[in-house]
Parts: C-alpha cells; structure tokens; sequence
C-alpha cells in the first residue's frame, strides 16, 4: 500500500524540515589521558503527501583518540563512535495511516525509537539509555550503526505501543557485507524489538521486550535469545523526577545477564541536575557506574553540560570528566 501511495502522489505536501545536532566533547581521564570528540547528527524530513513522508539521517563523529580514556563495558558517553563521516542512520519511509498508527519502512537505528525519553537522553550515558543487556550482547542496529527494517508504532496522549524487526546485525557502509542495506536473516538473523509505555501526569512508565536469534556476543551458537525490561521516569514533584530501570536476559549464555539503575533529575529555572547510579553483571565481572551532570540552557538552542563518570570493573577504577557544549536546530 505504500508503493500504491507514493506512486500516486505528484504533489509535494509541505516543506521540508531540516535539523542538526552539534556536540563537542572534551573527556578527561587519568594518566593525562584526554580525548576531543565532534559530533554531527543532520536530518531531512521530506513530505511527499499528506499521509507519506521521506526522511535521513547521519552521523558524522571524530575523536582525537583511538582508544576511550577508561575502558568500560556500559560507554560513559553515548556520541562516541569512533571517526566516521555521513554513516547512514536512517533512510526510510513514513506512512502515518490516520492520527494513531504510522508504519516506517527502510533504514533505522534502534536509538531512533527506543530509550529515547527525556530523562535517559539527559545523562551522558553509563547506562541511562540503551541497557547493555541488549547493546552489549547483540552487534544490532544500535548507535552508530543501523539495518532495514519495519517499524509500527501506535501513538496517543497516554500511550504508547512499537515494535521493530530488524536484520540480525547492523552495519555502516554502502557496500560489502557491511552494507548498511543488507537484510539477510540466514547469515544475519534477524532482531525482534517491542516495547509497551504509559505516561500519566507528567511520569512514564514502560515495558519492553527482544528476541534476537542470531550469533550473540563471545558465542558461537546461532539462537533465539530474550531480554525483558522495565523503565520508570516517575515525577515526584513538577521539578523532580525519579529515574529507574531494570533488565535480564533469559539467554544463559548472556554476556550481560542483569542491569539495574537509579537516579533522579531536577530541574531549576534554566539549569538541570542529574545523578545516576547502576550495575551490571558481566560475564565474570561485573561493572558499577555513577554519572552526575549539571545542564546550562545557555539560550533557545545551546547548553553547556559538565558531566562526572565514576566506573569501576574488573579491569578499570577511576574517574572520567566530560565537559559537553552542544547545539540543537
């Protein structure tokens, strides 16, 4: 039915919408070690009729170092990806079928759509956002890469329910068997995500479950594995907000079986505070992580975010400091 709508639509239904994320980060680690990374995210939505839309997206990411500043399993800063310039990060096809349910057909990364609230994408990461039971065990389509893919999603003022089947393993280039294009479940697999969220009075709450069957993280053994989560943003006040979250995979031979995180944000007139504390049970090890963050709104479209890592594993123990200017169009 898309194909029968964008080959019967001729007229441009509105105007294109452009955006940009800029981000510069200067990390700082002990031993002298220090790391400036650019971050460049610019999309492109395009209107092809009043039901049908195009819209891209890439990253471009550069850094100064080859290796983090501290090595960690759960990643102290969610722009970090190495240098790559336009990676695709979608390219796709929206149809939204009336005011509640919309199909998004092609390219995705799965940060496009899950763990995207406004309290996880205030932290820094460590691991407010994607939980590593899922990131750290499955090469998917997660930041920066992405796969095709079929996205639904049904919307109203309080909830909320999507679901997302992706190629097995996410890629970043145009060609080759990295091909970002490629979807071939008997090499790939294939990568099945849903998740179920409910927002009342300003708080959220959400259920979430993956099916990957596929080869996972340090196996060799191509099946069907499951991770199950849960994740609150609850306001306990208009300008306090308590943030939790918990996951478990129910494969045994997870590389990360078990997350769980607390913290909380407030707010104040043009400032915002945030602290977040989690663990994770690695695969002999396991890795906790403290972020505390401090966001300066310095107009409509910039602010400044000093940011604190504490994270301690099995091969690492120390402080990180992050220091984030950032501009969003």
């Amino acid at each position: 039915m898309v194909a029968v709508l964008f080959s019967g639509s001729h007229q441009i239904f509105g105007q294109p919408e452009f955006g940009m994320e800029y981000i510069s980060e200067l990390q700082l680690g002990r031993k002298d070690r220090i790391d400036l990374l650019q971050y460049l995210y610019l999309s492109l939505n395009v209107p092809i009729s009043d039901a049908l839309s195009f819209r891209i997206a890439t990253i471009t990411d550069a850094e100064t170092r080859k290796t983090p500043v501290l090595d960690d399993y759960m990643v102290y800063s969610n722009v970090a990806a190495g240098n790559r310039i336009l990676t695709l990060a979608v390219a796709n096809l929206q149809w939204a079928i009336n005011d509640h349910h919309s199909i998004y057909l092609g390219i995705r990364n799965t940060n496009e759509d899950y763990f995207t609230s406004e309290g996880t994408a205030f932290f820094a990461n460590s691991s407010c956002g994607i939980y590593p039971t899922i990131s750290c065990n499955y090469d998917i389509a997660n930041f920066p890469f992405a796969s095709p893919g079929v996205h639904y999603l049904y919307s109203s003022d309080s909830f909320e329910l999507k679901s997302t089947l992706y190629n097995g393993l996410g890629h970043r280039h145009f060609a080759g068997r990295d091909n970002v294009f490629r979807f071939c479940p008997k090499s790939d697999g294939v990568f099945l995500i849903g998740q179920g969220e409910y927002k009342h009075s300003g708080s959220i709450y959400s259920l979430g479950a993956c099916m990957h069957y596929g080869i996972a993280e340090q196996t060799s053994t191509k099946k069907d594995r499951t991770t199950l989560w849960t994740h609150v943003e609850h306001a306990l006040s208009p300008n306090l907000c308590l943030i939790g979250g918990y996951s478990h995979s129910l494969a045994n031979d997870a590389f990360c079986k078990d997350f769980g995180g607390l913290g909380f944000i407030r707010s104040f007139s043009k400032t915002k505070l945030g602290i977040y504390s989690c663990i994770s049970g690695f695969a002999g090890s396991n890795e906790y992580a403290t972020e505390v963050s401090y966001n300066i709104a310095l107009n409509r479209y910039c602010y400044l975010q000093p940011t604190v890592h504490y994270i301690k594993n099995s091969i690492s123990d120390g402080l990180v400091g992050v220091l984030r200017f950032g501009i969003e169009i």
